[in-house]
């Protein structure tokens, strides 16, 4: 019997929606993939070309790509091409339980990374993922694409070792939620992507490096004692942010915009120059930062134990300003000028 030939809308489906499978799952390419990836896509086009038939064969290329590109990273790493795959007696076996699996994600609108997901998190409320599974419509909205965590999480190492809870190793893209807390929880490696919660709370979390592309954080962001952890994401707004003991923070994003700022961060070099901070601001221990954001406005400066600010902007417009009574003595003299000529409108130095 003939194999039924593919039409080329179908091949051009199928194509696309590869493509966008591998943006949106953001995986490297091995180069041994790339290659497969690029003497297949070539060999169809050639035929097209040629005028010749396209069978469903010549494109399960692109569910075996497809496949690679969702398998757990740890197993991902360890098959870099295509025929080594495709001969693992375990991934063959991972597939089959992926296309039960999928059924009930994407009756949920989600793909079969943010299903296991969803499953982790399950299991680490419950301690029982079938007992989870049965309860996983009081946890979870899903709106095509989004997660929504109805409870909040709070991940916290000594919490979970003395209640012998599972590990939870991975949290789902585009989750949703209302407070995420995390104190010194080594199981999760990073957050997701676009994730979305009203208070975000890190500490003691050495594998903080960086917050995800997409992240929104509603009302506030805490990260303390994460000494790896360099920068915020470009543009974000929060009402409340907090950062301290993060050595490896250097620098601010351009477009920070928030309510409250308070900073103890001792190797924090530069500021944004379109910094906005529309209630308080702190800085702390600041030690090798020297200057403030020209033409800054605030309600509320404080700045104690920064020995490098030795000036203030002449077009500074603050509320009030709180100074130490060891801050430098130009500084001072400075800020009682400003108050003079009303740019400051309340000093303080305690």
């Amino acid at each position: 019997m003939t194999s039924k030939t593919q039409s080329q809308q179908e091949i051009t489906a199928q194509l696309a929606d590869l493509t966008e499978q591998m943006q949106r799952e953001q995986v490297k390419l091995t180069p041994e993939i790339s290659a497969y990836l690029k003497e297949k896509v070539e060999a169809v086009q050639n035929k097209l070309l040629n005028g010749k038939p396209i069978y469903p064969k010549d494109m399960e290329f692109v569910g075996k790509i497809k496949l690679w590109l969702i398998l757990p990273e740890s197993i991902r790493l360890e098959y870099p091409t295509i025929e080594l795959m495709v001969e693992c007696k375990e991934i063959k076996e991972w597939k089959g339980y992926l296309e039960k699996e999928m059924i009930d994600g994407l009756k949920r609108f989600i793909n079969p990374k943010q299903w296991e997901a969803v499953k982790n998190m399950l299991e680490y409320w419950y301690e029982d993922l079938e007992k989870g599974l049965s309860l996983i419509d009081f946890r979870f909205e899903f709106r095509k694409g989004r997660i929504i965590a109805k409870p909040d999480l709070d991940l916290d190492h000594e919490t979970a070792v003395s209640n012998h809870l599972p590990p939870l190793k991975s949290l789902p893209d585009n989750l949703e939620i209302g407070s995420l807390k995390i104190a010194a929880y080594e199981h999760l490696k990073k957050l997701p992507k676009n994730l979305k919660v009203k208070i975000l709370e890190i500490n003691s979390w050495e594998n903080l490096i960086s917050l995800p592309e997409g992240l929104q954080v509603s009302e506030k962001l805490v990260i303390a004692g994460c000494p790896n952890f360099a920068g915020l994401p470009d543009k974000l707004e929060v009402k409340e942010v907090r950062i301290s003991g993060c050595d490896g923070l250097e620098e601010l994003p351009d477009n920070l915009t928030c309510d409250s700022l308070e900073l103890v961060c001792p190797n924090l070099k530069n500021l944004p120059k379109n910094l906005k901070v529309k209630k308080l601001f702190r800085l702390w221990g600041c030690t090798n930062l020297t200057e403030l954001p020209k033409s800054f406005r605030g309600q509320t400066l404080i700045i104690e134990e920064c020995p490098g600010i030795t000036s203030l902007p002449d077009d500074i417009r603050l509320n009030a300003l709180r100074l130490d009574r060891d801050a430098d003595n130009n500084l001072a003299v400075q800020a009682q000028k400003l108050k003079n000529e009303g740019k400051i409108m309340n000093l303080f130095i305690t």
